[in-house]
């Protein structure tokens, strides 16, 4: 057996060993996951209060409009195909909502609503998930950390 080929077989284990760390991983820190499974919902039952975790507020108006307070989203610049440097964290302001429903390949064949809310320069886009009695509004807070902005429906 030539050096090579017993350098070869020394490193098999140890790849092996740190594949088997790696992946095990997973097992004791499972990724973040959104607020259970994507849905449907009417138009009349997305009116209203809505808050995050750090207890910023939308609320969205029957006539289309919203007001914002500290609220959490993944926010783009308006006419920006791509994420910008100085996007916020959060938003406080108002401006137009949107609801519209579609088939994504995460939702796995259900459709899903996604509401979209444009402040002047900036808009964000939530989908709706959660119990059919704890509705959620969420979005991807941070995609390297797994992090969503869930919004909890208010009586």
């Amino acid at each position: 057996m030539n050096l090579g080929t017993r350098a070869a077989l020394r490193a098999v284990p140890a790849c092996a060993a740190l594949g088997t760390l790696l992946s095990g991983c997973g097992l004791f820190y499972p990724a973040p996951q959104p607020p259970g499974p994507p849905r449907t919902l009417p138009t009349e039952e997305l009116i209203g209060t809505w808050r995050d975790e750090a207890h910023g507020r939308l609320v969205l108006s029957a006539d289309g409009s919203f007001t914002a307070t500290d609220i959490c989203g993944d926010y783009t610049k308006s006419g920006d195909d791509i994420v910008s440097a100085e996007q916020p964290l959060t938003m406080t302001g108002t401006g137009a909502w949107d609801p519209s429903t579609w088939d994504p390949a995460r939702a796995h064949g259900r459709l899903v609503t996604i509401v979209r809310i444009e402040f002047a320069e900036w808009f964000a886009v939530y989908d709706v998930g959660g119990a059919v009695e704890s509705p959620k509004l969420w979005a991807d807070k941070s995609l390297d950390n797994l992090e969503f902005c869930i919004l909890s429906k208010q009586p």
